[in-house]
């Protein structure tokens, strides 16, 4: 079941995570957060199967689009986000 929300992967330390978020909150889209820890092989990391499963790179920022797009990489986002949302 696809989410009604946009759905960023990553963590908030991140300056990559921020930049996608910032424009986000700017424009007030909605959207959740799940934690994916860089690196991690555990249930939160993005070695984790369930992650590379979703996003074969195992890079963050990533997010998952209402439409089903999913994207990894903070430049392709805001460029995903740019032609989406203005």
């Amino acid at each position: 079941m696809a989410s009604s929300k946009l759905i960023v992967h990553g963590v908030p330390l991140s300056q990559p995570w921020r930049a996608v978020v910032w424009p986000l909150l700017i424009k007030r889209v909605p959207f959740t957060n799940v934690m994916a820890v860089p690196g991690g092989a555990g249930k939160l990391g993005t070695s984790a199967p369930t992650f590379l499963a979703k996003f074969p790179t195992g890079t963050v920022p990533a997010i998952e689009a209402p439409c089903g797009t999913k994207i990894t990489e903070a430049a392709a986002i805001l460029t995903f986000l740019a032609d989406t949302h203005g």
